[in-house]
């Protein structure tokens, strides 16, 4: 987004994109740099590869193929952080994704598995009450809550 740079410093943790929806590995880099600068935790924001329609349409996808595709765009990212001696903080899904996530078990499931298998510890960001909250609580997965001031 142009305006990055002006609000990284007033933010204590960001969502990168991973190149499915938006981004590339040059405005990923540029993200995560600007991050290291003001010491804001980075997180990958994966979400369907739709970047026709900014990642905000449903897709039913055999759950081996999502779980690829996410694990995907999460190390994508983490390698770029590497270079930048910078270790991700965080996952949270992108738009039809993560609104997917929160109502299907199955959907959160296979997002879960995904996150643990590129890294146990990483912090999922969820939805209150979600299937994904569900599932990462079950699978002992470090998770935080978010809320949006703005919807209901």
């Amino acid at each position: 987004m142009p305006n990055d740079q002006e609000i990284m410093a007033y933010i204590d943790s960001c969502n990168i994109a991973c190149g499915a929806h938006a981004g590339d590995e040059a405005t990923m880099l540029s993200s995560l740099k600007l991050a290291k600068k003001h010491g804001v935790k980075a997180g990958a924001h994966p979400s369907f590869e739709d970047s026709v329609n900014f990642g905000r349409k449903e897709i039913l996808l055999p759950k081996d193929v999502l779980k690829k595709q996410i694990i995907k765009q999460i190390d994508t990212l983490d390698q770029l952080a590497k270079r930048e001696h910078m270790k991700l903080h965080h996952v949270k899904a992108h738009g039809a994704l993560y609104n997917m996530a929160a109502r299907s078990e199955e959907i959160a499931g296979v997002f879960i598995e995904a996150v643990q298998y590129f890294d146990q510890n990483l912090c999922v960001y969820v939805p209150f009450d979600s299937e994904l909250e569900k599932k990462a609580r079950e699978m002992g997965v470090p998770f935080m809550i978010e809320v949006f001031a703005d919807r209901n």
